[in-house]
């Protein structure tokens, strides 16, 4: 929880600051330009150029303004001066009409006429008088006054204006082609994604923008009237605030208070803008700043939230909606509050404007991280997808010569058991013609019994086999001691060695090891592989049988003296359908060790074998001990 609330003071405390910062520049930039006092001297020479006028007489039952101002001897140009939001009005020098802005005439923000030195020749005082052109029986304010300072009016030598201007109009058109920039980019990216509904919302920010700052240009853009003007005024001013307002609860929608979410919606910001318009257009109240200020804390409260859980894209729209603040608020302090007079800067340049391209600018930063982000994830997910292609290439590759090989695996031992299985047949047949003919019949019935023997026991592995690999055959586990088993079976075999002249041994079988599985099966298993290491050991040869215990595993080694296997076979000796030779045909049916293997596989076991040629084989079982 302390986590929680020190993000969000860190958040709250990057706004204000960033907000202060971009106050304090717009202040110090607008103070740049000196202050000429009503009733001073003009300068001769106006070293910064122009001078914002202070102290402007206000004649409040007539509705003008009183300029008086002291000429210099020597007038060497025209004196221009500068009116910032101006209502229709007439300029006359000492009662002499000189200038006048009509209701039809072109909206300009800025009016600007210059006094030629021919009116001015011989004077030695200069009286201004700017009075309203409204029709209505209370005179229109015609200047926008502050609560403290009442005019926004700038005045200085013709050159001086002139240079002034340029610079204005210079960074009004590079502003203007910033938005242009932002509204084409904008609708670019939602032609190509139209699931993002944010860019519609904003490039519609940029286009009301753009609009409003065309509108706001000192020099006219758009040729619109004064009178057209102040009936879209209120719209204007509310739509980009608003809707720079939606941009930012859209970007950040799962930070949003959740009541607040179901209104985030076209329909639903259309409604109240033009409700806010409405309440605009009827209220003598600076209706504009108390939306602005209304909406605030809401959207300081969304992007404190998005900064707390760690959005990436949090401290991009803190900075830019905290700079915009900044300069909204530095005309809020001027132009309403006149805690200072408008200099040159929040007179002649739409700060508001500004402030908002600024706040797109980021916004943009912000749509373009997460455009690049969706790229860099395409381009990941592509390169995976061609790394699992590759992958599946290669397994499907190494598949099918798998399935090659278990295929000619299994043709060369089928080929092998129809041998088998053809030469007792044909030994049969042979035998039963001469039975009826021989006398001595006994070695003939001896190999008839050999014959069909090897057959019972070719016929039943394979039976066997087929049922292990279909999991056709049901186990009945239980506790069993392998130990006994194995002492059992090693005793059961010994006569079948001393036959074969080998010595069959056992060590390690004296504790009992515990093991659960099928008793039955159990022995099967190594019985088979007994009979393996019996028919490949060569008289006067040995087996050894051992039994221990390995890390939870009871291992059991059967270790012939035979010739031994090539280190390519051994891991294929366990392989369905393969066959190494053959080396005992005629005993061995050639299907033990694959039986031996789904038994063990059944019963959560390992089977190995370790070999070298010349020197013998070892086939080990592991199996899991019921006492770990």
């Amino acid at each position: 929880m302390k986590g929680t609330f020190r993000k969000a003071y860190v958040a709250i405390s990057i706004f204000f600051a960033a907000m202060a910062i971009s106050l304090a520049i717009c202040m110090s930039v607008n103070g740049a330009t000196p202050v000429l006092h009503n009733g001073d001297n003009i300068p001769a020479d106006a070293p910064l150029g122009e001078y914002t006028l202070s102290g402007v007489e206000y004649l409040d039952d007539a509705g003008s303004y009183i300029i008086h101002l002291l000429l210099p001897e020597r007038i060497p140009e025209g004196i221009t001066l500068k009116l910032a939001d101006m209502t229709p009005f007439t300029a006359s020098l000492d009662g002499e009409e000189v200038f006048s802005y009509r209701e039809d005439d072109v909206y300009r923000r800025v009016i600007q006429f210059t006094l030629q030195p021919s009116l001015l020749e011989g004077k030695r005082h200069m009286r201004l008088t700017i009075t309203s052109d409204s029709t209505s029986d209370k005179p229109r304010e015609i200047i926008s006054r502050g609560l403290m300072s009442p005019t926004k009016i700038l005045i200085g030598w013709e050159s001086a204006a002139r240079s002034s201007q340029m610079a204005v109009w210079g960074v009004i058109t590079l502003a203007i082609g910033m938005h242009i920039i932002l509204v084409i980019e904008s609708l670019v990216l939602f032609t190509r994604k139209r699931t993002e509904k944010y860019l519609l919302v904003f490039s519609l920010v940029s286009l009301f923008s753009l609009f409003s700052l065309a509108c706001s240009a000192s020099n006219p853009i758009l040729n619109i009237s004064h009178g057209f003007y102040s009936m879209i005024k209120p719209m204007n001013a509310i739509a980009p605030v608003l809707m720079n307002v939606c941009v930012c609860l859209f970007l950040l929608i799962d930070y949003t208070p959740r009541r607040v979410r179901p209104f985030i919606s076209f329909p639903v910001i259309i409604a109240v803008a033009v409700f806010l318009m409405l309440l605009r257009a009827l209220s003598n109240y600076s209706f504009y700043s108390f939306v602005r200020w209304l909406l605030l804390p809401l959207v300081i409260y969304t992007l404190c939230a998005a900064w707390r859980d760690g959005a990436p894209d949090a401290l991009a729209l803190i900075l830019g909606y905290a700079i915009d603040e900044g300069m909204v608020m530095s005309l809020f302090l001027v132009n309403t509050l006149g805690l200072r007079n408008a200099g040159n800067f929040l007179a002649c340049i739409p700060v508001d404007q500004f402030g908002y391209m600024i706040y797109l600018l980021f916004c943009m930063l912000v749509i373009n991280r997460r455009f690049a982000d969706k790229y860099v994830e395409s381009e990941r997910l592509s390169a995976q997808l061609r790394d699992i292609n590759l992958q599946l290439d290669d397994l499907v590759e190494k598949r099918t010569l798998q399935l090659r090989e278990e295929q000619n695996r299994k043709h060369n031992l089928m080929l092998n058991i129809f041998h088998d299985i053809r030469s007792p047949l044909f030994i049969l047949h042979e035998n039963l013609k001469l039975l009826s003919t021989s006398k001595d019949d006994e070695a003939m019935k001896r190999s008839l019994c050999e014959k069909t023997l090897y057959l019972q026991r070719l016929t039943g592995d394979l039976f066997m086999l087929a049922k292990l690999e279909s999991d056709a055959i049901l186990f009945e586990e239980d506790n069993v001691d392998l130990a006994r088993l194995i002492n059992a079976l090693v005793s059961e075999n010994q006569q079948n060695a001393r036959l074969g002249n080998i010595e069959l041994s056992l060590t390690g079988g004296e504790s009992p090891c515990m093991v659960w599985a099928d008793a039955a099966r159990l022995q099967q298993l190594y019985q088979n592989l007994l009979d393996n290491a019996f028919i490949h050991t060569p008289s006067f040869g040995k087996i050894s049988v051992s039994l221990t215990r390995e890390d939870g595993q009871a291992v059991c080694r059967i270790t012939d003296t035979g010739a031994g296997i090539p280190q390519d076979d051994i891991p294929k000796i366990f392989t369905r359908y393969y066959s190494t030779g053959r080396n005992g045909r005629g005993k061995s049916s050639g299907l033990g060790l694959s039986i031996a293997r789904e038994i063990a596989k059944r019963h959560r076991g390992q089977i190995g074998a370790e070999s070298a040629v010349g020197r013998g084989t070892t086939i080990w079982v592991s199996l899991p001990l019921l006492d770990g």
